[in-house]
């Protein structure tokens, strides 16, 4: 349960940071969805294969926290 309300957080994070004066909330929210998608992958291994749903939706929210605030840090941060 941990890592789906982990990544339930950082995917909420993630959007926030979309808005153009929140920018600041990609830097802190990356290492926080980095760390989730561990302890959700952590937690998928060590688990039995009947339950992982909570920690299959946690690491997919942390996934794309993670792969879609480097994109939008990227796209903030490019010359262009």
């Amino acid at each position: 349960m941990l890592s789906l309300i982990w990544g339930l957080v950082a995917f909420i994070g993630m959007m926030f940071g979309f808005f153009p004066i929140l920018i600041f909330i990609n830097w802190v929210n990356l290492p926080f969805a980095a760390a989730g998608l561990a302890i959700g992958l952590v937690s998928l291994v060590k688990s039995k294969p009947v339950d992982n749903a909570p920690w299959l939706v946690g690491i997919t929210c942390c996934a794309l926290a993670v792969a879609i605030g480097i994109v939008r840090l990227a796209v903030a941060n490019s010359p262009i």
